[in-house]
């Protein structure tokens, strides 16, 4: 069966969520040419659902740290957003996308934050047991021991640097991720 993988709406391109088609999104930009009237300018932005790495010896590969802020780095953690949308997912590690950057989308409180370069300033000695699952490792589900709280620091898009306070979900996530970066599995964690 064949499938348009875009449809037009009136101004705007909207792409359908499938596993490997390419989004594309019509933005538009205005500029001024000596003081005259806005010019608009239409270009169209690449994104792609990314194809999520299965093979564990792969995925125990340790990431490097991020030195570059660019537009590379850019369109990459805008096509993970849109991948673990895409997945229904709630944190993403580059890594899962043969990325091995350090560089994890973790969902905080429903929104999707990008953090680069994160590590673990402190935690509370209060652990918990709680079910995870991986989007590497589908259809698995493990009980997993983790901090109830974390205070974490990172990197944003930007190269800014910002610190959180996490807990419950939101902390279980983030370390979920962390450990991605670090080539641990939640089947290493039982």
């Amino acid at each position: 069966m064949a499938i348009n993988p875009i449809k037009r709406q009136r101004d705007n391109f909207e792409g359908l969520w499938l596993n490997g088609i390419i989004l594309l999104s019509k933005s538009k930009v205005s500029r001024s040419s000596r003081g005259g009237p806005a010019d608009e300018i239409t270009f169209l932005t690449k994104r792609m659902i990314l194809e999520i790495e299965k093979n564990l010896e792969l995925l125990r590969k340790p990431s490097q740290l991020v030195e570059e802020f660019n537009d590379e780095l850019k369109t990459l953690v805008l096509n993970m957003k849109e991948t673990m949308k895409a997945l229904k997912g709630v944190g993403l590690a580059a890594s899962q996308v043969k990325v091995f950057k350090r560089i994890i989308v973790v969902e905080v409180w429903g929104d999707n934050i990008v953090m680069i370069n994160p590590v673990i300033l402190s935690f509370n000695q209060k652990e918990t047991f709680s079910d995870e699952s991986c989007l590497s490792i589908p259809n698995k589900y493990l009980r997993i021991k983790r901090w109830s709280e974390v205070r974490v620091s990172f990197s944003d898009i930007n190269g800014q640097k910002k610190e959180m306070a996490l807990r419950d979900l939101s902390a279980r996530i983030f370390q979920h991720e962390l450990d991605h970066l670090n080539g641990i599995l939640i089947i290493d964690r039982i």
